[in-house]
């Protein structure tokens, strides 16, 4: 009896599965996607996501540690060369301004007196430089005449030895305070360089200041949008901190990023089609950053003479590169079923009813996928996603 039982539920479910597999589902035929096979040049690509960002964009930093104190412009305002934005407080900076310029003060006045002394110095070796010289040439002659008297036996050899000693004496002391005098001049000449280098690292500091200083007035040096800007009055800043991004929003170019496994294609001058919704445009890459971030690399498009002014700043937007050209090839209209080269099971329309088939896809751009094999050219198949539907040989199309 048990048995009995379960032969006949098994002959349940099994009549149940054929009678679904063969039961024909309907569909609404303004619930399909139909698409032709046909022939023709087929573009492929790898899609990935980009940001719409300007070709151009100026990002100030403040120069200074300080505070805003006030600020002239907001966020959207469009602004001439050279206009101001923010004021930056230059209170301290002032400060040590004046700080720098006392200093050189007193290095100046360091140097005025050591030049008045380096002259009263040299007046002073040469009056003593006259002295010496008067006393050689006295005790030269001295010897001169010690020999004379000599010669007529007037006095001894002695005396004469001593006036020659005391002659050569005074002569050697002369050579030495030469001696003494041109080196002290190299040290004061030295002195005095060094005293200039100083004042010339002041000047370069006060000129630095300077500079910082009339930057407190932050400017822009392009015309353009204020994409960004810090405009909190009275917070403070840090040197090198970002205050504004100004943004010329009439040139638009499109950053990206594609899996490092993509690596191989992407090169500048590859062609790419950028797209959201129905807004489409054409581009090529431009620069390729040589370097892998998370697994990606990361890449910019430049659009072609129409740009990318169809899109909004910020705006993310499908990238499509183009790999490759492929000539005279079937294809049919991409979907939402298609995740790639590969097998599928794709509805094949005759009449009021679709079929399906083992079909094998290749490479795909936005538009038209691959057909490598299972298709021909003039057949009508489905693009939607018909997984639910694997299981039964017919639909039918409510017309």
């Amino acid at each position: 009896m048990i048995i009995m039982v379960a032969l006949a539920i098994t002959g349940v479910v099994t009549l149940s599965f054929f009678f679904f597999k063969w039961l024909t589902p309907s569909v609404d035929v303004d619930d399909l996607m139909f698409s032709d096979v046909t022939t023709g040049d087929l573009e492929t690509t790898i899609v990935t996501n980009g940001t719409i960002v300007p070709v151009y964009e100026e990002v100030i930093t403040s120069p200074i540690s300080s505070r805003l104190r006030t600020v002239f412009h907001n966020s959207g305002d469009k602004i001439e060369v050279d206009e101001s934005i923010i004021q930056l407080d230059t209170e301290y900076e002032e400060n040590e301004l004046q700080r720098l310029k006392d200093e050189k003060e007193l290095k100046l006045t360091k140097l005025n007196r050591f030049k008045i002394e380096t002259e009263e110095s040299e007046l002073a070796y040469t009056t003593e430089l006259k002295i010496k010289s008067l006393e050689s040439a006295g005790l030269k002659a001295d010897y001169i005449n010690e020999k004379n008297i000599a010669r007529i036996g007037g006095t001894s050899q002695e005396s004469v030895e001593k006036a020659r000693t005391n002659y050569e004496v005074s002569e050697l002391k002369l050579e030495q305070f030469r001696h003494q005098r041109e080196s002290r001049r190299r040290i004061e000449s030295s002195q005095i360089h060094e005293y200039d280098l100083d004042i010339k690292l002041s000047d370069a500091s006060i000129q630095a200041k300077e500079q910082e200083i009339s930057k407190a007035t932050i400017k822009a040096a392009n015309r353009g949008t204020i994409t960004w800007m810090e405009n909190r009055i009275g917070s403070s800043v840090t040197k090198g901190q970002q205050l504004v991004r100004v943004s010329d929003l009439g040139d638009f170019k499109v950053e990206a990023s594609v899996a490092d496994a993509n690596g191989s294609v992407l090169r500048p001058g590859v062609k790419a089609i950028v797209k959201y919704d129905q807004l489409k445009a054409n581009g090529v890459v431009d620069k390729v950053i040589p370097s892998v971030d998370n697994a990606s690399i990361k890449f910019s498009i430049m659009g072609d003479s129409l740009g990318f002014t169809c899109f909004r700043l910020n705006q993310k937007v499908e990238v499509h590169l183009i790999t490759a050209t492929k000539k005279d090839v079937l294809m049919i209209k991409n979907g939402r079923f298609y995740n790639g080269p590969g097998i599928y099971t794709l509805f094949i329309v005759r009449g009021a009813t679709a079929h399906p088939r083992q079909v094998e896809l290749g490479g795909s751009n936005f538009e038209s996928i691959e057909v490598i094999s299972g298709l021909k050219q003039g057949e009508v198949v489905l693009v939607n996603d018909m997984k639910s539907f694997t299981n039964y040989k017919t639909i039918k199309i409510n017309r």
